[in-house]
């Protein structure tokens, strides 16, 4: 289960939820049972009411205060020095899975109008690259003020990100997203709609969303 989990998150996830929490339980193996009686009971229920409390509270409040607009068409996302169009919800931005390199094609099949997919590929669209997904993020319709730092993997944001339109759409099961830009051979990024990235191996099966130059689409 561990190996699984480490496909679809950074190593120190992993340590974080896996290794800590067992070497707490060790910890309490060791020194034995808690006494008196009182603080055994305070323990078992406190330390998960603190967990809920500092782990789930507040991405628990972005998820409640997620804003959407109801429109999922073709959008134009602008700010933080990135000009995009967003495809609309269809082939370019559908609600099944795939792999980096099926994302790409079906990018590269799209349509002008971001609709359908042609026999054969115009190119217009594409997969959006790590920086422009960070650049482009976005809180309560607003530029969340994103940036990257290519050496160390790291996000920054003025305004934390949250699942909002025009970037996501609230009601959909994506969470993250195919990114154009590759760690290596066999990985490539993928962007979390709270604003972090990280690498999987092209072959896992997530969600995407095309995206081209503005003028390439202004006389569709």
């Amino acid at each position: 289960m561990t190996w699984r989990f480490e496909l679809y998150s950074r190593p120190t996830d992993v340590f974080a939820i896996f290794v800590v929490p067992l070497g707490v339980l060790a910890g309490l193996y060791l020194y034995g049972r808690v006494e008196p009686r009182k603080w055994a009971l305070r323990i078992l229920v406190g330390l998960p009411l603190v967990t809920v409390v500092v782990s789930g509270a507040y991405p628990g409040w972005l998820a409640v205060n997620r804003y959407d607009d109801g429109n999922y068409g073709l959008r134009i996302i602008e700010g933080n020095g990135v000009r995009l169009a967003w495809a609309p919800q269809g082939p370019g931005w559908p609600e099944e899975t795939a792999t980096w390199d099926e994302a790409r094609n079906a990018c590269d099949q799209l349509s002008r109008d971001g609709l359908r997919r042609e026999a054969v590929p115009p190119r217009i669209w594409r997969l959006p690259t790590v920086e422009e997904s960070v650049r482009s993020a976005v809180r309560r319709g607003r530029n969340a003020g994103g940036t990257w730092d290519s050496r160390s993997d790291r996000t920054t944001y003025r305004t934390q990100p949250n699942k909002d339109t025009p970037l996501w759409s609230r009601y959909s099961p994506a969470i993250y997203r195919w990114t154009a830009t590759e760690a290596n051979a066999s990985r490539a990024y993928r962007f979390i709609w709270a604003g972090f990235v990280n690498s999987l191996p092209k072959k896992i099966r997530i969600y995407y969303r095309c995206v081209a130059d503005p003028t390439a689409i202004a006389n569709q």
